[in-house]
């Protein structure tokens, strides 16, 4: 599937990310490494679970390599653009999927209905209670043994932070403890948190470059972590957040 995404930094900027590719089995970018790293530790936690929602999906990215992957999956986002995009996407790779739109808050699904919930930069969109109402909805939503496994971008210095003119993303203010206790208010039994990604996302224009040298480290790095993509708080660019409903 070839596509086209240009996303500007700012109005003003001079610089420009170019996506060529969504779902790629050869990232020829960072993002596109990025997701695609993001997919195999969500498959690789997510062990055999087969039904699979992707909340506040955005372009769905995720969600495309699950469907890829033979899953059946659900995307949601509260933006009638953002599943827009996400049909597009599905039709052009010609992949088998529900898109709907929904608040996150106020989910339009059955009690029990999935077994993986997963998502990229949702939850520091939220304000607290908003945060606490979708874990709830996350609750209710998976079935006994259903895990929740969502990435957060982390308010804090980084490499990322340090070196970048223009900052593309919204970062929580929360701790990633903080989350994890939401998680456990909100009915989840056992629930785990890391740092996660320690590639930082470079406003470059030699993107094939870096993205090979993040494919050498990652290779090297799975020779000796269970999770290559698994970082710490010094150099991370995210956490992982993961929960269980028993």
């Amino acid at each position: 599937m070839k596509q086209s995404f240009i996303m500007a930094a700012s109005h003003t900027s001079e610089f420009q990310w170019k996506e060529t590719c969504l779902v790629t089995d050869h990232p020829k970018t960072q993002r596109e490494f990025f997701f695609r790293k993001y997919y195999d530790f969500f498959k690789q936690i997510g062990g055999g679970r087969q039904k699979i929602l992707e909340v506040g999906c955005g372009r769905c990215t995720i969600g495309q390599y699950f469907a890829r992957d033979g899953k059946d999956v659900v995307c949601s986002d509260i933006s009638a653009h953002a599943i827009a995009i996400a049909e597009e996407n599905f039709s052009r790779a010609n992949l088998g999927g529900a898109m709907v739109r929904a608040d996150a808050r106020r989910l339009p699904f059955d009690d029990d209905s999935f077994d993986l919930s997963v998502s990229v930069g949702l939850l520091e969109h939220l304000e607290l209670d908003d945060m606490r109402q979708c874990l709830r909805e996350q609750t209710r939503v998976l079935k006994s043994g259903g895990m929740l496994a969502f990435i957060n971008v982390p308010h804090k210095l980084s490499i990322q932070t340090f070196f970048q003119k223009h900052d593309h993303y919204h970062r929580e203010r929360l701790r990633p403890a903080e989350y994890a206790a939401a998680c456990r208010e909100a009915g989840f039994s056992r629930t785990e948190w890391f740092y996660l990604n320690p590639f930082p996302l470079l406003e470059t224009r030699h993107e094939y470059f870096w993205t090979r040298v993040y494919q050498t480290i990652y290779r090297l790095r799975s020779w000796f972590l269970a999770y290559p993509m698994k970082s710490n708080r010094l150099i991370s660019q995210a956490h992982v957040l993961t929960a269980v409903k028993e």
